[in-house]
């Protein structure tokens, strides 16, 4: 165990260290670009958090490929596999580390002596942006179990299922390193990011020109490997027992069941997340300390926590993985709506109010209410497309679709379960779609009886 849990930090730390160069170079051309060209870098870096981790792991799995006897294969599928899939966090990171800042405070940037600072300060910001990829690696189970990568979560999970941690001291024992390395890790990013403030780096733009081919490169290449090839693998697999899909009786139950554990969390998340940024206190990303320990370690602690007898007549109810997606969504969901809230809530809003009723409505509605549901999409998706959580704490009764997918895909590849896979895929844009026009029927309702 502890020699994998080595390996499990090492590999931690080379991935993170990949994922923040070349977050790097994406956000120095995102900075040096403009209008289509801009939208086009950031839709890109971002498309991970909308796409399921588990859709490359299948399709790779389905090729035959021995993991086993090909470990270094294994090691450089699984490296690309969850770098693209972190990359977006640690972008998004950049984003506010920069943009979070006025111009004055840039311009006082190219005066201040930074080659004079120490090395630790000098890098806080990239520092502070490798460190969320860190933990986020360290604490993947999913792509890790269905790739058979020697990982120190699954051996945890194995334990837990077969039965040898079954008390909460014995969960605790068993994640007590890595729930430690988390903690630290996260003491260590409140201390870079007070360098990060005061200090007003610009290390991260560097404030050269930008390769743009070589980030778009990049970009491709990953996102290819990562998203476009598995996804047309496992549609054109699943064209032929797509019409077997919904003849089986759990399909429609068990999606209905993810979806509403997914949007009820979502909208909690949500809205809790502004309210806590209302306060405009950095203490408010204390709230990223379960989500970033994993969903492996907060779902263990979770289910141990309502076994206690004062409260164990909920365990076999929707609250405690309900509680569990709050706390594992915040760390996104305070990243994006920090977002929203400082680009979206400007000047722009309070020339909106003095339009007249019908106009004011449709402004505001594309400069306030899109940004705003675009950015809980992709809290949605990764709800949606959680495993390990609805593993453990889904109530019998109401099983999610992702837990029947992944112990489908351990068997064989088939037509019918990539066509299942494939529609598991699609669903989150539908729902988006439908969201975007239900809001704006809405606002044509409301001004058709306002006008009235």
């Amino acid at each position: 165990m502890t020699s994998i849990f080595l390996l499990s930090v090492f590999r931690s730390l080379i991935i993170s260290a990949m994922i923040v160069l070349i977050s790097r170079q994406v956000y120095q051309s995102y900075s040096g670009s403009h209008g289509k060209r801009r939208k086009v870098f950031i839709f890109l870096s971002l498309l991970p958090l909308i796409t399921p981790p588990l859709l490359p792991a299948y399709t790779y799995s389905s090729f035959k490929i021995n993991f086993q006897t090909s470990p270094y294969l294994n090691e450089l599928i699984y490296g690309l596999i969850t770098a693209a899939r972190y990359m977006p966090y640690t972008v998004i990171c950049l984003f506010l580390l920069n943009y979070s800042r006025d111009n004055s405070a840039h311009a006082c940037d190219k005066l201040s002596p930074g080659n004079k600072l120490p090395l630790i300060q000098r890098q806080a910001p990239l520092l502070l942006s490798a460190i969320l990829p860190f933990l986020l690696c360290l604490h993947e189970y999913e792509v890790a179990s269905l790739m058979r990568t020697k990982h120190w979560s699954i051996e945890v999970f194995n334990a837990h299922s077969g039965g040898l941690s079954q008390t909460m001291w014995a969960s605790l024992t068993m994640v007590a390193t890595p729930l430690t390395i988390s903690l630290v890790s996260l003491a260590f990013a409140f201390y870079l990011k007070k360098f990060c403030t005061k200090l007003q780096h610009t290390n991260i733009s560097n404030l050269k020109s930008p390769n743009n081919t070589l980030s778009f490169g990049l970009l491709i290449f990953l996102l290819s490997q990562c998203i476009a090839f598995p996804l047309l693998v496992v549609s054109y697999t699943g064209l032929i027992g797509f019409s077997e899909v919904f003849t089986s009786g759990w399909m429609l139950s068990e999606i209905t069941n993810s979806l509403s554990f997914a949007i009820i969390a979502t909208i909690c998340t949500a809205f809790l997340s502004l309210y806590f940024l209302s306060f405009k206190s950095s203490a408010v990303f204390i709230l990223f300390t379960p989500g970033l320990c994993g969903s492996l370690v907060l779902g263990l602690i979770v289910l141990n926590f309502f076994q206690m007898p004062i409260i164990s007549g909920l365990n076999h109810t929707v609250i405690p993985l309900t509680i569990a997606y709050i706390l594992y969504a915040f760390p996104l969901s305070i990243l994006l709506n920090f977002i929203y809230q400082q680009k979206f809530q400007d000047s722009s809003l309070k020339t909106a109010q003095l339009l007249p009723q019908q106009e004011k409505q449709a402004i505001l509605w594309q400069i306030k209410t899109l940004p705003f549901i675009i950015c809980q999409f992709p809290v949605f998706c990764l709800l949606w497309f959680e495993l390990t959580l609805n593993t453990l704490l889904a109530p019998s009764s109401m099983p999610g679709i992702f837990p029947r997918l992944y112990n489908l895909m351990h068997y064989n590849e088939n037509e019918k379960l990539s066509a299942t896979v494939a529609v598991a895929v699609f669903i989150p844009p539908i729902i988006l779609a439908l969201t975007l026009i239900i809001s704006r029927i809405g606002i044509k309702w409301t001004n058709k009886f306002s006008g009235n």
